[in-house]
């Protein structure tokens, strides 16, 4: 019972659950964390949308040949939030956002004209590895036959060929939604890279989101709110093993990353 006439108010109240998803601190972790809120720029709402969008599957879905995404008959697809956002309990894919909001963008994403951005996934093949990147663009001229103003562009390299957005064979010059998808990815490293192509107005913020089974990595996440592990909280047992106390641990193994340090001191029989 979402027909044209729910589509508005069903993606209107869907973005605003995903800005509250940010705002109430659920990414990176998955959990409500004070720590971990964020104000979302316009553009990561938009994008994260845009991600979560899956194949139409109705009679007028492929009229011009395809329904592969995104196409004419229906764009970027029908909005599925449970693609796109990441709870404690999901099982199906990562999350991996760049777009928080500050005052006047002052620490937005953003890239001058030549200026690239890169992003490295470790990637698990499994399930589709798909990127999204949506901007703002600036204010154009309705005389001009391109009205596109600051031009960024999306590529993601890896063992295998150079990919580009929007199912075409190179970059695209027309449009401020670029997205990439690899339906069936390998296991390796997946390079994503914000380019800077042709931005005369700058500098041009940006809001990136990334979505399949890949390593959730202290370079990915920085400021995630690791466990906190006091001195005295490391111990080692007699067969050598290294027990580790604390707060904070996560229920996802991977994001529970601890340097310890060990020193080795002979000691006299």
């Amino acid at each position: 019972n979402t027909g044209e006439s729910m589509a508005t108010p069903v993606t209107a109240g869907t973005a605003a659950l995903i800005r509250q998803y940010f705002q109430d601190g659920f990414y990176p972790l998955g959990a409500a964390e004070a720590t971990n809120t964020i104000t979302p720029m316009g553009a990561l709402i938009k994008a994260m949308l845009i991600n979560s969008g899956r194949e139409m599957i109705g009679t007028e879905a492929g009229r011009q040949g395809t329904t592969a995404l995104p196409n004419n008959d229906s764009g970027f697809g029908r909005i599925t939030t449970d693609d796109t956002v990441y709870f404690s309990d999901t099982s199906e894919h990562k999350l991996f956002v760049d777009g928080e909001y500050s005052e006047d963008c002052v620490s937005c994403p953003k890239v001058n004209n030549g200026e690239s951005v890169s992003y490295t996934f470790t990637v698990t093949a499994g399930m589709p590895f798909k990127a999204t990147l949506v901007w703002h663009d600036a204010p154009g001229n309705t005389a001009a036959n391109v009205a596109l103003v600051n031009d960024l562009d999306l590529v993601m390299t890896s063992d295998a060929p150079t990919v580009f957005p929007n199912r075409g064979t190179s970059r695209d010059t027309l449009n401020v939604v670029e997205q990439i998808v690899i339906e069936n990815p390998v296991s390796t490293q997946y390079t994503v890279t914000v380019t800077g192509t042709n931005v005369p107005q700058g500098p041009q913020p940006y809001a990136l989101v990334v979505t399949g089974d890949f390593a959730r990595t202290a370079e990915l996440y920085p400021n995630a709110g690791g466990p906190s592990v006091e001195e005295g909280d490391v111990a080692v047992s007699d067969d050598g093993t290294v027990l580790i106390a604390g707060s904070g641990f996560h229920t996802d193994a991977s994001m529970n990353q601890v340097d310890i340090q060990c020193s080795d001191i002979a000691q006299d029989a």
